[in-house]
């Protein structure tokens, strides 16, 4: 499927171009969703020669002009100020005959034939889509489409989309990932503001980071060790976000949770080397050898869970839901090594994390087996 951005509805027609969100052009931002829905993109009206140099210069093909399209093939009309998520293009590009697409009161789309795209075309490279869908109703009947503004949003300022965008971004469900989001946000606008500022750069900073902590572990410094191994936690959570909202992907970050497991499973073994080392217990090497094992079967559990159904654990029924919001991870076990460490009673953090790891492996076992057995 084709889809046509018009620059006709804009004040100013070479905004997408001149404007950044997140330090990346406006114009390719919003082509980004396209391209990932699999539409060819094509630009028309004033600055669209501008609009297609951009968008070649970061990788995205597109056209400036007449698009070459079929009598009957269908071609997605929108404003080029409106970014959409690739769940509603894709949804837009499945469903059937001519359509208009609003959002609140404005009109952002025009699903047409080939052949209405070609009797129109004068009009497409210069009239705003208002204009256009009414000279069409005139013919004949247009339904309209309400959409979301969950899922579509135009450009009002920077720090609007940027917020919309933000919030998009925000994928975790537990409850430090609530607690996590504003630090996160407010280190994602900062660092966004900085083209250098890549997600595949952050990645590789947390991961050097990610040492400073086992070594403090390993020394006996568990509250200093603690701060900074959720400090780094938090900073492997914007790295995530910063690709979402400029909307790239990398190999390197479908990797990234390999290395998040490797350093992970260190903390845990140096934090219980660090509890034995400083009393000579040896229940801090029991608890952090059960400790190992439970978050390694857990995490063996949902990546089978994944391959077996094509679903998460967090995705299983009702319960699943729920319980994904304070399941056993990484950060909820920080969180119990700061606090019993500022206590000073720092193995108290192993069996509060052994035990919270345990309820997680038994819920999502019965989960799995309810599941699959189903």
């Amino acid at each position: 499927m084709k889809a046509l951005l018009t620059t006709c509805d804009l004040p100013d027609p070479c905004l997408p171009v001149k404007v950044e969100v997140f330090s990346t052009p406006l114009i390719v931002r919003i082509a980004r969703e396209y391209a990932r829905a699999g539409l060819t993109l094509c630009v028309v009206g004033a600055c669209a020669e501008d609009a297609v140099r951009v968008l070649v210069a970061y990788g995205l093909p597109a056209q400036a002009g007449t698009p070459d399209v079929d009598a009957g093939e269908e071609v997605l009309v929108a404003r080029a100020d409106t970014l959409f998520s690739v769940e509603s293009l894709r949804a837009i590009a499945e469903s059937r005959g001519e359509t208009a697409f609003q959002l609140g009161s404005e009109l952002v789309a025009l699903k047409l034939t080939g052949k209405l795209i070609k009797e129109l075309w004068g009009q497409l490279a210069c009239t705003p889509l208002s204009a256009l869908y009414e000279r069409i109703i005139a013919l004949r009947g247009l339904p309209i489409v309400d959409l979301s503004a969950d899922s579509v949003a135009i450009f009002k300022s920077g720090p609007s989309l940027e917020k919309w965008l933000l919030r998009r971004a925000q994928k975790g469900v537990h409850f430090t990932s609530k607690l996590n989001a504003p630090l996160e946000n407010a280190l994602v606008r900062l660092v966004g503001r900085f083209n250098w500022v890549t997600p595949n750069r952050i990645t590789l900073l947390v991961n050097a980071l990610a040492a400073v902590p086992l070594v403090l572990f390993l020394q006996g410094s568990f509250v200093a060790g603690s701060l900074t191994a959720y400090l780094v936690g938090i900073l492997d959570g914007v790295d995530g976000k910063l690709a979402r909202v400029r909307g790239v992907a990398s190999k390197l970050g479908l990797l990234e949770h390999t290395a998040d497991t490797l350093y992970e499973l260190a903390w845990y073994a140096a934090y219980a080397l660090g509890c034995y080392s400083r009393a000579m217990d040896t229940l801090a090497l029991i608890l952090g050898f059960a400790m190992l094992i439970a978050n390694s079967y857990i995490k063996h559990l949902y990546l089978q869970f994944h391959i077996a159904s094509g679903a998460t654990l967090k995705e299983a029924g009702s319960l699943g839901r729920a319980f994904a919001k304070v399941d056993g991870r990484r950060n909820t076990y920080i969180l119990y090594f700061l606090l019993s460490s500022a206590l000073g009673v720092p193995v108290y953090g192993l069996a509060l994390s052994l035990t919270h790891a345990a309820i997680t492996a038994l819920v999502y076992t019965a989960l799995s087996v309810e599941h699959l057995r189903g």
